[in-house]
């Protein structure tokens, strides 16, 4: 096996890991010990890194969209991780993780660079998501069975369980529903079958989570079907209405079916969960309106800290220090303050939040105008894989309002690696929509030059 193919076959079996494994995996170091130890995406991208050409790499990148906010998001969190060290130790690293694993976006543009590895992507994306939907099947049971799993130690010196952490599994539901209503399903039996697959993730996801997040979620994606893929979007607003039907018919028939918090699922439950995100109390759900002004309290004395100088606000705090001051029961400090937005601005100030927002703006047009060209084009496979990228990357965005979600490794590492595959496609599409466009000048040309002719014969 030759250096790329080894590159190939460990960036897919790592990322497939992440995303499916999540917090256990994200605790697999080498050497396994606590608080020290290189994680398996860091040894991933030091390897990647060292056996590719990173800066042809990152000029055939900057062909495509400018880099230069990604060179100073990139400069600016590297630095501010580094010199936390001699202050916190490694704890600087561990809390810069999401700048470090920013730089899968090479690593992902890298892989996307022949036809033959989008392919190859294409059917481990499809096979990720049959592996996450029928792995957490097992959601139910995870308390039974975490004993089974090999433990791993965590940077705190807890043990954690290698398998049956199901931390992103709905969230995997809902691509993989979006990927099912995207899909171009041919015969009417499949059809349906695509429809109810859909249908039950939708459901599972919204009663078994019992989350405020996937309720922001599940309007995300409902805006972004609307806006590009309208035919998904009917079929999406259907599976809503068949979830709370079903929901009715549960609820109205006695039936108990308990969720997350242990609330049994009815319209009314979902009506005030959801009314809980502004902070609203009802019974049963203080605890999650109380969690409201909890973390705006975090936020107003994260933002008193940047107002102390004016380095603190152009360059942030730095890393190594918690966010917050709460610990759980367990001991375990909260070092970020559950919205990485605000651990952006925190940890690398205004300069790093400006040029993290520019360079997520850049990629975002960027995807535009390969969306719209593959319409064009009629490359609707391409445009497929776009469109459930984009989802997956619209899922992770708010999922950070919320929670931690960037500083999650088993977030950050697909992310930023789907959209270096994302960017890299754009790259081809756009050599593929430049042919396009010189055959319709050499068409029109053509076309002229008949009508001279012909006009020159004509007497």
């Amino acid at each position: 096996m030759n250096e790329a193919a080894l590159r190939r076959y460990a960036v897919l079996s790592v990322v497939f890991c992440y995303v499916l494994l999540n917090y256990g995996f994200m605790q697999l170091r080498i050497p396994p010990s606590q608080g020290i130890g290189l994680p398996t995406g860091e040894l991933l991208l030091v390897f990647s890194l060292a056996t590719m050409r990173s800066h042809r790499v990152l000029s055939k990148l900057n062909s495509l969209l400018p880099v230069f906010p990604l060179l100073i998001w990139w400069a600016i969190g590297i630095t501010r991780a580094f010199m936390g060290i001699p202050e916190y130790g490694m704890w600087s690293m561990r809390d810069a993780t999401h700048v470090i694993e920013s730089l899968f976006l090479i690593i992902g543009f890298n892989f996307a660079s022949t036809s033959r590895n989008l392919d190859r992507f294409d059917q481990w994306l499809k096979w990720l998501l049959i592996t996450a939907g029928v792995y957490g099947l097992l959601l139910p049971f995870s308390d039974s069975i975490q004993h089974w799993s090999p433990q791993v130690t965590s940077g705190a010196g807890q043990a954690v369980p290698l398998f049956f952490n199901f931390v992103n599994t709905f969230q995997l539901w809902l691509l993989g529903a979006v990927y099912l209503l995207a899909s171009d399903v041919h015969g009417q039996v499949r059809r349906m079958v695509s429809m109810a697959v859909a249908v039950a993730a939708v459901f599972c996801t919204v009663v078994l989570a019992q989350s405020r997040t996937i309720y922001l979620q599940v309007i995300g994606i409902a805006v972004l079907l609307v806006l590009f893929k309208k035919s998904a979007f009917k079929k999406w607003c259907l599976s809503v209405a068949i979830l709370l039907v079903l929901v009715f018919i549960v609820s109205s028939s006695g039936i108990e079916i308990k969720g997350r918090l242990g609330q049994p699922v009815s319209l009314e439950f979902l009506a005030k969960h959801f009314l809980a995100i502004g902070g609203v109390e009802s019974d049963g759900l203080e605890g999650s309106a109380k969690g409201v002004p909890q973390r705006i309290a975090w936020w107003s004395e994260i933002s008193r800290k940047l107002r102390e100088s004016p380095a603190n606000m152009m360059f942030g705090l730095g890393y190594g220090m918690p966010l917050t001051p709460f610990n759980t029961p367990g001991g375990v400090i909260v070092r970020e303050p559950h919205n990485s937005y605000i651990s952006i601005i925190a940890r690398v100030g205004l300069v790093g939040l400006i040029s993290w927002i520019a360079a997520q703006l850049l990629m975002i047009k960027t995807w535009l105008v390969a969306y719209r060209r593959c319409g064009i084009l009629g490359l609707e496979n391409e445009r497929r894989r776009l469109l459930v990228l984009m989802t997956f990357f619209v899922l992770i965005w708010i999922l950070a309002v919320g929670e931690d979600g960037f500083e999650k490794p088993f977030n950050a590492i697909p992310f930023y690696f789907f959209w270096g595959v994302t960017l890299r496609s754009a790259l081809r599409i756009r050599a593929v929509w430049r042919n396009f466009e010189r055959s319709k000048n050499l068409l029109a040309i053509n076309t002229r030059l008949d009508d001279v002719t012909i006009s020159g014969v004509q007497p």
